[in-house]
């Protein structure tokens, strides 16, 4: 999992729905192994799962550059596990996994129902946390919805903490959306602004979407930053996605 460029703790927008979360894995973040461990972060998607994850990544190989951080998505997990598995080098890759003093995942619901990796997820986070190496996973579903937590590793995330992000509110969207378009030297209009707020349903990642197209809009296109533009924007979109549901 390559880590993102854009995505650390200064330009996370913080609100009540996210609160918990951001200040969860600022904490590991100075502490990493001291603290919240393990930490779980869930939310639908789009609400910032995986920005708190590179910016834990960022912020340590900048803080403590000696420490090891291995960050990966659980379907990169289940890969590498089953390659190594096929060619025999299990121990090995247990190994280079434990060595590590900070282990990120990203989608760890991705792991319900694979009763091996399951397994041997299992052993690997149990391991972490006895050595107090960090462990950090995210997931779109809350725990009591993974069995492999609901069961062997309950007890560990017991002693750990559980963060969940709900879809953010009206003012938390409208900093959102000032902020990258700020960042994409784009001024929006009031006007615009609460249209693109009242489309997004609580989902940051909607907000920068439209944002992101708009600016490609105005560059490649000489696209109006107007209403009327940007709606019809909106409506080619809905268009797209109901001709792929199609």
């Amino acid at each position: 999992m390559q880590p993102v460029s854009e995505y650390n703790f200064d330009n996370f927008i913080i609100g009540r729905s996210n609160q918990l979360a951001f200040l969860a894995a600022k904490d590991v973040a100075d502490k990493p192994g001291e603290t919240n461990n393990p930490l779980f972060i869930y939310s639908k998607s789009g609400l910032g799962k995986t920005h708190l994850l590179n910016a834990i990544y960022k912020h340590i190989h900048k803080t403590s550059p000696d420490l090891a951080v291995f960050m990966v998505t659980a379907d990169e997990l289940v890969l590498k596990m089953i390659n190594a598995i096929e060619t025999k080098q299990i121990d090995e890759w247990r190994r280079s996994v434990l060595s590590s003093d900070v282990l990120l995942i990203d989608d760890a619901h991705i792991l319900v129902g694979k009763e091996f990796t399951q397994a041997e997820f299992v052993y690997l986070i149990r391991t972490c946390v006895k050595r107090k190496h960090q462990v950090v996973l995210t997931a779109s579903v809350d725990p009591e919805k993974l069995p492999v937590l609901e069961s062997s590793l309950r007890s560990d995330f017991d002693r750990g903490l559980c963060a969940d992000i709900q879809p953010i509110d009206i003012a938390t969207c409208r900093l959102v959306a000032i902020d990258k378009a700020a960042r994409s030297g784009l001024s929006l209009s009031d006007e615009l602004l609460e249209y693109i707020i009242s489309h997004s349903n609580g989902d940051a990642r909607r907000i920068k979407g439209v944002i992101n197209s708009l600016y490609a809009g105005k560059k490649l296109l000489n696209f109006n930053l107007d209403l009327t533009s940007v709606k019809c924007l909106h409506s080619q979109r809905l268009q797209t996605k109901f001709a792929q549901l199609s």
